[in-house]
Protein backbone atom coordinates (compact mmCIF):
# COMPACT_ATOMS: atom_id res chain seq x y z
CA UNK A 1 0.00 0.00 0.00
CA UNK A 2 1.37 3.39 -1.04
CA UNK A 3 -0.62 5.23 1.63
CA UNK A 4 -4.04 4.93 3.23
CA UNK A 5 -5.82 5.86 0.00
CA UNK A 6 -3.63 4.31 -2.71
CA UNK A 7 -2.25 0.94 -3.74
CA UNK A 8 0.82 0.62 -5.94
CA UNK A 9 0.91 -2.39 -8.28
CA UNK A 10 4.50 -3.40 -9.05
CA UNK A 11 4.69 -5.96 -11.90
CA UNK A 12 7.34 -8.66 -11.98
CA UNK A 13 10.88 -7.40 -12.72
CA UNK A 14 9.96 -3.79 -11.84
CA UNK A 15 12.71 -1.67 -10.31
CA UNK A 16 11.52 0.57 -7.50
CA UNK A 17 12.37 2.08 -4.12
CA UNK A 18 10.29 3.77 -1.44
CA UNK A 19 10.86 6.18 1.42
CA UNK A 20 8.67 6.70 4.48
CA UNK A 21 7.94 10.40 4.95
CA UNK A 22 5.76 9.70 8.00
CA UNK A 23 5.77 6.93 10.64
CA UNK A 24 3.69 3.96 9.56
CA UNK A 25 3.61 0.55 7.90
CA UNK A 26 4.18 -0.41 4.28
CA UNK A 27 2.31 -3.55 3.36
CA UNK A 28 4.05 -5.49 0.57
CA UNK A 29 2.46 -8.67 -0.79
CA UNK A 30 4.52 -10.62 -3.30
CA UNK A 31 2.78 -13.06 -5.67
CA UNK A 32 2.90 -14.19 -9.29
CA UNK A 33 0.22 -14.58 -11.94
CA UNK A 34 0.70 -17.26 -14.57
CA UNK A 35 -0.47 -15.03 -17.43
CA UNK A 36 0.99 -11.72 -16.24
CA UNK A 37 2.18 -9.58 -19.21
CA UNK A 38 5.91 -8.95 -19.19
CA UNK A 39 5.66 -5.31 -20.31
CA UNK A 40 3.13 -4.08 -17.77
CA UNK A 41 4.06 -0.77 -16.12
CA UNK A 42 3.85 0.25 -12.47
CA UNK A 43 0.48 1.84 -11.76
CA UNK A 44 -1.51 3.24 -8.86
CA UNK A 45 -5.06 2.47 -7.72
CA UNK A 46 -7.08 5.02 -5.77
CA UNK A 47 -8.77 3.46 -2.72
CA UNK A 48 -12.19 4.82 -1.80
CA UNK A 49 -12.75 2.36 1.05
CA UNK A 50 -9.43 1.92 2.92
CA UNK A 51 -11.13 0.19 5.86
CA UNK A 52 -12.08 -2.82 3.73
CA UNK A 53 -8.57 -3.06 2.30
CA UNK A 54 -6.92 -2.78 5.73
CA UNK A 55 -9.19 -5.51 7.08
CA UNK A 56 -8.16 -7.98 4.37
CA UNK A 57 -4.47 -7.09 4.73
CA UNK A 58 -4.68 -7.62 8.50
CA UNK A 59 -6.18 -11.07 7.97
CA UNK A 60 -3.39 -11.90 5.54
CA UNK A 61 -0.78 -10.79 8.08
CA UNK A 62 -2.36 -12.95 10.81
CA UNK A 63 -1.66 -16.08 8.75
CA UNK A 64 2.11 -15.87 9.29
CA UNK A 65 4.11 -17.93 9.78
CA UNK A 66 2.73 -19.96 6.87
CA UNK A 67 4.10 -23.14 8.46
CA UNK A 68 0.88 -23.42 10.46
CA UNK A 69 -1.50 -26.10 9.20
CA UNK A 70 -3.74 -24.81 6.43
CA UNK A 71 -2.13 -21.37 6.41
CA UNK A 72 -1.01 -21.65 2.79
CA UNK A 73 -4.50 -22.40 1.50
CA UNK A 74 -6.05 -19.71 3.68
CA UNK A 75 -3.41 -17.30 2.39
CA UNK A 76 -4.46 -17.98 -1.21
CA UNK A 77 -8.11 -17.44 -0.27
CA UNK A 78 -7.35 -14.11 1.41
CA UNK A 79 -5.18 -13.08 -1.53
CA UNK A 80 -8.09 -13.63 -3.91
CA UNK A 81 -10.30 -11.61 -1.56
CA UNK A 82 -7.71 -8.83 -1.63
CA UNK A 83 -7.70 -8.89 -5.43
CA UNK A 84 -11.52 -8.72 -5.37
CA UNK A 85 -11.42 -5.60 -3.15
CA UNK A 86 -8.87 -3.97 -5.49
CA UNK A 87 -11.02 -4.87 -8.50
CA UNK A 88 -13.99 -3.16 -6.83
CA UNK A 89 -11.87 -0.03 -6.35
CA UNK A 90 -10.96 -0.09 -10.04
CA UNK A 91 -14.65 -0.34 -10.93
CA UNK A 92 -15.35 2.79 -8.85
CA UNK A 93 -12.44 4.62 -10.50
CA UNK A 94 -13.59 3.70 -14.01
CA UNK A 95 -17.13 4.78 -13.11
CA UNK A 96 -15.76 8.20 -12.13
CA UNK A 97 -13.93 8.39 -15.44
CA UNK A 98 -17.17 7.60 -17.27
CA UNK A 99 -18.98 10.33 -15.33
CA UNK A 100 -16.19 12.78 -16.13
CA UNK A 101 -16.59 12.05 -19.83
CA UNK A 102 -20.34 12.65 -19.62
CA UNK A 103 -19.88 16.17 -18.22
CA UNK A 104 -16.66 17.03 -20.06
CA UNK A 105 -18.36 19.51 -22.42
CA UNK A 106 -19.94 21.31 -19.47
CA UNK A 107 -16.65 21.54 -17.59
CA UNK A 108 -14.95 22.93 -20.70
CA UNK A 109 -17.71 25.53 -20.94
CA UNK A 110 -17.11 26.59 -17.31
CA UNK A 111 -13.34 26.83 -17.84
CA UNK A 112 -13.80 28.93 -20.97
CA UNK A 113 -16.50 31.25 -19.63
CA UNK A 114 -15.85 31.59 -15.89
CA UNK A 115 -14.96 35.28 -16.33
CA UNK A 116 -18.39 36.03 -17.74
CA UNK A 117 -21.04 37.26 -15.26
CA UNK A 118 -23.63 35.16 -17.09
CA UNK A 119 -21.82 31.81 -16.77
CA UNK A 120 -24.09 29.22 -15.14
CA UNK A 121 -24.37 25.55 -14.31
CA UNK A 122 -27.65 25.46 -16.27
CA UNK A 123 -25.83 26.45 -19.45
CA UNK A 124 -23.07 23.94 -18.68
CA UNK A 125 -25.75 21.26 -18.33
CA UNK A 126 -27.20 22.27 -21.70
CA UNK A 127 -23.80 21.62 -23.29
CA UNK A 128 -23.98 18.09 -21.87
CA UNK A 129 -27.60 17.62 -22.95
CA UNK A 130 -28.74 16.84 -19.42
CA UNK A 131 -30.86 18.52 -16.77
CA UNK A 132 -29.20 21.10 -14.49
CA UNK A 133 -29.98 18.99 -11.41
CA UNK A 134 -28.37 15.86 -12.91
CA UNK A 135 -25.33 17.85 -14.06
CA UNK A 136 -24.84 19.31 -10.58
CA UNK A 137 -25.14 15.85 -9.02
CA UNK A 138 -22.60 14.32 -11.42
CA UNK A 139 -20.27 17.29 -11.02
CA UNK A 140 -20.36 17.00 -7.23
CA UNK A 141 -19.51 13.28 -7.31
CA UNK A 142 -16.38 13.93 -9.37
CA UNK A 143 -15.12 17.31 -8.16
CA UNK A 144 -16.44 17.21 -4.57
CA UNK A 145 -17.82 20.73 -4.97
CA UNK A 146 -20.70 22.47 -6.72
CA UNK A 147 -20.32 24.08 -10.18
CA UNK A 148 -20.74 27.47 -8.51
CA UNK A 149 -17.88 26.73 -6.12
CA UNK A 150 -15.79 25.56 -9.08
CA UNK A 151 -16.43 28.84 -10.91
CA UNK A 152 -15.40 30.72 -7.78
CA UNK A 153 -12.18 28.69 -7.58
CA UNK A 154 -11.32 29.47 -11.20
CA UNK A 155 -11.96 33.16 -10.62
CA UNK A 156 -9.78 33.24 -7.52
CA UNK A 157 -6.92 31.51 -9.34
CA UNK A 158 -7.28 34.08 -12.11
CA UNK A 159 -7.10 36.90 -9.55
CA UNK A 160 -4.04 35.41 -7.86
CA UNK A 161 -2.28 35.21 -11.22
CA UNK A 162 -3.04 38.84 -12.12
CA UNK A 163 -2.09 40.11 -8.66
CA UNK A 164 1.30 38.42 -9.01
CA UNK A 165 2.19 40.75 -11.88
CA UNK A 166 1.54 44.36 -12.83
CA UNK A 167 -2.08 45.44 -12.43
CA UNK A 168 -4.02 48.69 -12.51
CA UNK A 169 -6.13 48.20 -9.39
CA UNK A 170 -7.79 45.51 -7.29
CA UNK A 171 -11.15 46.53 -8.74
CA UNK A 172 -9.92 45.97 -12.30
CA UNK A 173 -8.52 42.55 -11.35
CA UNK A 174 -11.82 41.53 -9.75
CA UNK A 175 -13.83 42.55 -12.82
CA UNK A 176 -11.34 40.92 -15.21
CA UNK A 177 -11.76 37.60 -13.40
CA UNK A 178 -15.56 37.67 -13.33
CA UNK A 179 -16.34 39.15 -9.91
CA UNK A 180 -19.19 41.65 -10.33
CA UNK A 181 -19.41 42.35 -6.59
CA UNK A 182 -16.22 43.84 -5.12
CA UNK A 183 -17.24 43.11 -1.53
CA UNK A 184 -17.81 39.44 -2.41
CA UNK A 185 -14.39 39.34 -4.09
CA UNK A 186 -12.62 40.68 -0.98
CA UNK A 187 -14.44 38.20 1.26
CA UNK A 188 -13.80 35.19 -1.01
CA UNK A 189 -10.16 36.12 -1.51
CA UNK A 190 -9.55 36.48 2.23
CA UNK A 191 -11.21 33.11 2.92
CA UNK A 192 -9.04 31.44 0.27
CA UNK A 193 -5.66 33.03 1.02
CA UNK A 194 -5.93 34.43 4.54
CA UNK A 195 -4.98 37.91 3.35
CA UNK A 196 -6.33 40.87 1.40
CA UNK A 197 -5.67 41.19 -2.35
CA UNK A 198 -3.21 44.04 -1.78
CA UNK A 199 -1.21 42.09 0.81
CA UNK A 200 -1.18 39.08 -1.52
CA UNK A 201 0.10 41.30 -4.34
CA UNK A 202 2.82 42.78 -2.15
CA UNK A 203 3.96 39.30 -1.18
CA UNK A 204 3.77 37.64 -4.60
CA UNK A 205 4.52 40.38 -7.13
CA UNK A 206 7.24 39.20 -9.49
CA UNK A 207 10.40 41.28 -9.23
Amino acid sequence: MHDEYHVMVLPRASAYSFVNVEPGDNILIDFELNDEPQDREIFQIKVTNPTALHSVCARFEDLFPLSKAGAGYRGVAVLYELLAVIDEQLAVEYADLSRAELIRAGVQYLKKNFKSPTVSSSEAARHCRMSPAYFRRMFGRIYRMTPTEYIGTLRLECAKSLLSGEFESVEVVAQACGFSNLSHFYKSFAQSTGMTPKKYAAKHTLL
